[in-house]
This record gives structure tokens, C-alpha cells and sequence, in this order.
């Protein structure tokens, strides 16, 4: 059971980042295990469900246009879908005993499959590029209505080809 959260001091030697190992065994599975849930539940969403209230505990209204669930950022997905593969090969580490949570890598690696195949789908659709601000659809959204030029790449496509080129 987890009960405080370990304090890593400003300048951590290995030793005081040995000592926080135990806590992050434990605190990870639960974690990772609610954004596959989420993840999970909405098959017709292909994408990370972060739309979450932390402070009220629950999900953003439908309704709201820049935190529902219609508003798709591109650069999130793609630094999702790095963490979630940097995650999976942290778990996979054979000094790190996460044997009984078999299960929960293999929910893992399908996650990360899945984010793969529609990024790929996004940056087909829009000719290369995973824009700042999507609707649910992938279309992007411009504030004055026009695309970009084609040969204009931002930290948005940038995330997200780090996220695609980590899976």
C-alpha cells in the first residue's frame, strides 16, 4: 500500500535514487493501469484519454472545446505514446521484478501498437503532420481557418515523430 511519496533531494546520488526504486514498483502499476482502463473503454477513441479533472476527480465536460474529449493535441499523444514505450521497457527490465504483472505489460504493448497505427493514420491524413489542436476526427484547428504551408513542421510533428520513432 502506498503511503508517501518519497522526497529525491535536488542533487540525488545513486544511492538516493536506489531508495525511491521500491515506491515506483508499486505506484507505476497502479498508474498505468488507469490510463489503460481509460484507454481501453473507448475503443472508437483512438487516443490517450487525458481528459481528466484532477482537482474536481472527473472527466472534462463534452462539451468543452479545448478539454473534451473532441479536442485531440497532437504533441500529447505523440509524448504519450514515448512515455508509455519508455514505461514498457522500464518494466521489462529483468533486475526490476514486475513478473506478476505480466498482464499489465502486454495491455501495454497493445496501448502502444494502437497509438502507433493512428498517429500513422493522422500524419497520413494531414500530408506528414500531427497538428497542435485536432478535432476528434483529425482535422486541425486553425485559428484563422488556414493550414499552414505543407513544409512548415512544428514541435507538434516533432513530438510526435519522437513518440512514433521510440515504439
Amino acid at each position: 500500500m502506498i503511503t508517501t511519496v518519497p522526497i529525491i533531494p535536488a542533487e540525488p546520488n545513486l544511492e538516493d535514487v536506489r531508495k525511491v526504486i521500491p515506491f515506483y514498483q508499486e505506484w507505476f502499476p497502479s498508474l498505468i493501469s488507469w490510463l489503460l482502463d481509460r484507454y481501453e473503454s473507448s475503443p472508437e477513441y483512438p487516443y490517450l484519454d487525458t481528459k481528466y479533472d484532477v482537482i474536481k476527480k472527473r472527466n472534462f465536460a463534452q462539451s468543452d472545446q479545448f478539454r473534451g474529449p473532441d479536442a485531440v493535441y497532437g504533441w500529447i499523444q505523440g509524448r504519450g505514446l514515448e512515455s508509455l514505450v519508455t514505461h514498457a521497457r522500464w518494466m521489462s527490465r529483468p533486475e526490476l521484478d514486475f513478473s506478476g504483472k505480466q498482464n499489465l505489460l502486454d495491455r501495454l504493448h497493445e496501448a502502444i501498437n494502437r497509438l502507433y497505427r493512428c498517429l500513422s493514420d493522422l500524419r497520413e491524413k494531414n500530408d506528414g503532420h500531427v497538428y497542435f489542436l485536432m478535432g476528434s476526427n483529425g482535422v486541425p484547428a486553425f485559428a484563422d481557418g488556414l493550414r499552414p504551408a505543407s513544409e512548415i513542421y512544428t514541435f507538434a510533428d516533432i513530438f510526435c515523430a519522437k513518440g512514433m520513432y521510440a515504439a
